[in-house]
């Protein structure tokens, strides 16, 4: 399974790319990325899952780790500063997701080119991992065979993915082949798959006309027979909605949408549950109408459901602060930075905490390890130093600050020293 191969030693970060294009890569170090077209082109979660596993192939493998390793330490550098600041702006609590642009991923993808034979390794190791973990083992040969329909085998207009990934009628024969082995057992996607392809329609669309021409698209979807291309479409009308400032419009169609969910799940599951985006919106919506508490509730609901969404948790903050509740959010805040100290959304959300409570000295020391998550360490050294002044006679905080300054300042020095 995905532990026998030993997935387990990378802690992997993924995220999302806003680019139409069809794409994926993965990077040294557990790092994956998704364009939205890839998500938005995808049928089932099982498709998605087969591109994962086959990326994690590649990191497993360390098949980009050699090539940069032949290339150079120029390569390497470059790459790496891509993906830090890349991963820093995908992690601004002012997004509706995790995103980096298009202009990053085509440097990133520059960068990115697989021959042959690690194709087939990696193939190998996906369908190992989507084995192993549940989903459909033909989600693999069937997207690539969408692919190959609409785009040939590589010809001069195929997308980045087959670019830097070479497909060829072979590496289909072998993912069906591989599937023909196990026995069919066919994964219906889960309903939260569909959520988060309508909410990477929104953000791909990025403009009013955008808006419309989506309105339209989500409009036809409610309409068809399935279920849960309905759900997609009602859904995505509330996020629409949401965009445009009609809240309580954006009400009636999150309700839609969960009525729709209800009837399509299996005795005994309640929506809340299974959709994390239902909750997460409704969150929003409350608290864009004036009604924190209701917001609250929603947040708290999605996290009980998954302690670990990050989505959940900036919904809980943003109701708690609303509600003046600053204590509660600077306790999970700090509790957060704690157990994942290089994530730089809950470093600036809790120097929006500290901010609310008049915290000056303590707002600042948060903005320092914000910017020393992104390596901006000039920054970084100038926050610490207005947190020092800041803090006083505060002879705890002002040793905290003072320890920090140190390693923040050994830290440039080192870096400035390899360029």
């Amino acid at each position: 399974g995905a532990n026998a191969q030993g997935s387990a030693a990378y802690d992997y970060e993924v995220f999302a790319v806003k680019d139409p294009s069809i794409n994926a890569f993965a990077l040294p170090g557990g790092f994956i990325g998704f364009h939205t077209g890839l998500l938005i082109t995808a049928e089932t979660d099982s498709e998605v899952a087969s591109v994962m596993g086959h990326e994690i192939g590649h990191v497993l493998q360390r098949h980009l780790a050699r090539s940069l390793e032949r290339q150079g330490t120029n390569s390497i550098i470059a790459l790496a500063g891509i993906v830090l600041g890349a991963l820093a702006a995908a992690s601004n609590p002012g997004a509706a997701a995790g995103l980096i642009t298009g202009g990053q991923a085509l440097a990133i993808q520059n960068q990115l080119s697989y021959s042959r034979d690690a194709e087939r390794e990696a193939d190998r190791i996906g369908f190992q991992i989507l084995q192993a973990s549940g989903y459909d083992v033909n989600g693999a040969p069937a997207f690539f065979q969408r692919l190959q329909k609409a785009y040939g085998i590589m010809d001069s207009g195929v997308p980045g993915y087959l670019r830097t990934h070479p497909l060829t009628t072979d590496r289909i024969a072998d993912m069906q082949d591989r599937a023909r082995t196990v026995s069919q057992n066919r994964v219906p996607s889960a309903l939260e798959f569909y959520l988060v392809k309508a909410r990477a329609r929104i953000e791909q669309s990025g403009s009013t006309s955008g808006l419309f021409d989506l309105r339209n698209l989500f409009e036809s979807l409610s309409k068809q027979a399935s279920p849960e291309k309905q759900m997609e479409g009602f859904y995505g009308l509330a996020l629409v909605a949401q965009r445009q400032g009609r809240f309580d419009q954006a009400e009636g169609f999150l309700q839609k949408a969960r009525a729709v969910a209800q009837n399509v799940l299996a005795p005994g599951s309640p929506v809340q549950r299974q959709s994390l985006s239902f909750d997460y919106t409704a969150s929003e919506l409350a608290l864009a109408r004036g009604k924190p508490e209701e917001a609250l509730q929603y947040a708290q609901n999605a996290a009980k459901a998954d302690p670990f969404s990050f989505s959940a948790v900036v919904a809980t903050v943003n109701a708690e602060l609303r509600l003046g509740r600053t204590n509660d959010a600077v306790n999970l805040l700090r509790a957060k930075t704690k157990a994942q100290p290089n994530e730089t959304i809950w470093w600036d959300l809790l120097a929006r905490a500290y901010d609310q409570d008049k915290k000056i000295g303590l707002r600042h020391y948060a903005l320092a390890e914000k910017f020393a998550t992104e390596g901006a360490w000039p920054s970084a050294i100038e926050q610490l130093k207005i947190a020092r002044s800041a803090a006083g006679n505060d002879f705890y905080l002002g040793s905290v600050i003072d320890a920090r300054l140190r390693v923040f300042q050994n830290q440039y020095r080192e870096e400035q020293k390899e360029q």
